[in-house]
């Protein structure tokens, strides 16, 4: 089996992996088809891949998208590609309704060639109006949350939108100190990191337990085994976690 051509995306239920560039591996929960995968036309690879809490979605090599799943707010109807464009990255949102757990709003987000940010799916907490960006600035990445977006432009600046429904912060991204800039980007349901290009992990949002927001240092190109301790087998083998050393 050839390594694994695209990164793996677990969240709630289902999981996808990449083990050939054409070929894509879904298991886990199957409640609205999110694990069946639908072959792509003949000549046709998949090359990235993301799964929401029941929906998935991936990236083909001709540059085109798929979506499966559950298919409320109309996600799984991928925008038809302006001539000459295609879609570059695929996001599958987690999708949270605080009003009704079951109907989960549904988000798909994907990268165009021209640099645009093209989201659709569940309308509701406004994470379809994609804010425009100056002439000449772009989006290299999306990342998508509960209830709110975060995008990464090609100047090192990010852009949060969407709803706030708890007054987390989670719109208010940290401004970057001079002579920095913003170089990735992930969410974590009410919660938004971003990689800076000194080496600072930022963080904004929901802060459960205290104190788990704000730019801390994260060597990520060290790091050691960690025992964790299971006090409910005491005496067995603890399991064995990777944490970033210490500086």
């Amino acid at each position: 089996m050839k390594h694994f051509t695209s990164w793996i995306a677990p969240l709630l239920f289902a999981a996808l992996a990449s083990a050939q560039s054409s070929t894509v591996i879904a298991w886990g929960s199957n409640w609205q088809g999110e694990s069946s995968v639908p072959p792509p036309p003949p000549g046709v690879d998949y090359v990235q891949v993301d799964c929401g809490m029941l929906h998935s979605v991936a990236l083909r090599s001709d540059g085109d998208v798929a979506v499966w799943g559950m298919s409320t707010g109309g996600v799984l109807n991928v925008p038809p590609l302006p001539a000459g464009l295609v879609y570059t990255r695929v996001r599958a949102g987690l999708g949270y309704d605080p009003g009704d757990p079951v109907a989960v709003p549904q988000v798909v987000a994907a990268l165009r060639s021209d640099g645009a940010a093209i989201l659709w799916g569940d309308p509701r907490f406004g994470q379809l109006t994609v804010p425009q960006l100056p002439n000449g600035v772009s989006y290299v990445d999306v990342a998508l949350g509960m209830t709110h977006a975060v995008g990464l432009r090609n100047d090192g600046g990010v852009v949060a939108w969407g709803v706030d429904p708890y007054l987390y912060g989670v719109l208010s991204v940290p401004p970057l100190p001079s002579g920095t800039r913003y170089v990735d980007i992930t969410v974590c349901d009410r919660r938004s990191l971003a990689l800076r290009s000194d080496g600072a992990l930022v963080s904004w949002g929901q802060s459960w337990p205290a104190g788990t927001t704000g730019p801390r240092r994260m060597p990520c190109r060290s790091c050691r085994p960690e025992r964790v301790t299971s006090p409910s087998k005491r005496g067995s083998t603890p399991p064995r976690r990777f944490a970033p050393t210490a500086r």
